[in-house]
C-alpha cells in the first residue's frame, strides 16, 4: 500500500470513474485500474462496485476512506 495508491483510490471514490481520476492526476487509466486492483488484492476485498458509472464505494471501501481521511487530518 502506497500513499499514491490511497490517493488514487480516494479520488476514484470521489469522482466515480477511473478515467476522470486519471485525467485529474495526469496518469493513464490503466495505472489507476492497477492501483485499485492492487489495493483490493492487498486487503482481499472489493472496494468499488464497477457495475455502472459512476462507481459506488463498497462498505469496506467506506471504511478505507474513513481511515484515509483520519490519517490526513492527523498530518
Amino acid at each position: 500500500m502506497t500513499d499514491k495508491g490511497l490517493e488514487i483510490f480516494r479520488l476514484v471514490a470521489e469522482l466515480g470513474s477511473n478515467s476522470e481520476a486519471a485525467r485529474v492526476l495526469d496518469i493513464s487509466q490503466s495505472s489507476v485500474s492497477r492501483a485499485i486492483s492492487s489495493l483490493e488484492s492487498e486487503f482481499n476485498t472489493k472496494l468499488l462496485n464497477r457495475d455502472s458509472i459512476p462507481f459506488t464505494v463498497t462498505s469496506n471501501g467506506v471504511i478505507l476512506i474513513n481511515l484515509i481521511d483520519d490519517g490526513m487530518s492527523t498530518k
